[in-house]
């Protein structure tokens, strides 16, 4: 049975709430809008809320990524984008498409590819073997990059104001990476059954100060701050511990 789910989400100091028919598949929010992949009687659309971007008709995402004025879709053979980045190729088999604020990029295999109009650097992504999360932001983005099985490096480029670039050489095993303003955070595997949140760049605000976390699962990031859902216990107990400019919940 198809399920029923009513979407709300913040922005522009506003909330709106919109029901939506079908099996949800992903969801992304910016700054100016909120989109969300339905799927409804084995047909995908993309509905977006807030700032109007005119989205392609017949058109069947598998997945889509937002940024403050475009948004990016991949189906199996292409991929478009509307807004102030126009993008329209024939390309197979995306498995990542990430949006910053004025850049995308997206991979289909070894390579990463950065197309945009924002800060220039963002535009030559490293060198990838095998690329497995992929973070955009305003003026700077990483990569975690699977080098050899079960093997990660952070990668990162743009901007390196505050060296918020500056990839420590103590990670052992990168797992997930994010950016807020000036600063990146990482979620490192640090033996079997041990991870750990670092976070580096602009310190202002505590936003490079983690807390003591038991098991952190996750790593969220926003504009001046950053989140994480620590597993407390084998008994499977978790608890979503913040830190930075709690206050600052405007994303990047």
């Amino acid at each position: 049975m198809e399920s029923r789910m009513k979407f709300a989400v913040l922005f522009l100091g506003l909330l709106s709430t919109h029901l939506f028919a079908g099996k949800i598949h992903q969801i992304e929010l910016a700054a100016s809008k909120s989109c969300v992949l339905v799927e409804d009687s084995g047909v995908k659309t993309l509905e977006c809320v807030g700032k109007k971007i005119a989205l392609p008709s017949g058109f069947e995402p598998n997945l889509f990524s937002v940024g403050k004025d475009h948004v990016c879709m991949a189906d199996s053979k292409k991929i478009k984008c509307v807004g102030n980045i126009a993008i329209e190729k024939d390309i197979a088999g995306i498995k990542i498409l990430k949006s910053g604020r004025d850049t995308v990029c997206y991979s289909s295999g070894a390579g990463l590819v950065c197309q945009g109009v924002g800060v220039a650097t963002l535009l030559t992504p490293p060198a990838t073997k095998n690329p497995q999360d992929v973070i955009v932001g305003k003026s700077h983005a990483c990569v975690v990059d699977e080098v050899a099985p079960s093997r990660n490096e952070l990668l990162c480029w743009g901007s390196n104001k505050f060296g918020k670039t500056d990839v420590p050489n103590t990670l052992i095993n990168p797992l997930h990476v994010s950016v807020g303003d000036e600063f990146t955070c990482v979620l490192d595997k640090v033996s079997k059954n041990q991870n750990k949140v670092i976070c580096f760049g602009k310190s202002r605000g505590n936003r490079t100060n983690v807390p003591a976390l038991v098991h952190p699962q996750t790593i969220l990031s926003g504009k001046g701050f950053s989140c994480s859902i620590d597993l407390l216990n084998y008994w499977g107990e978790t608890e979503l511990k913040c830190w930075g400019q709690l206050g600052d919940l405007d994303g990047n």
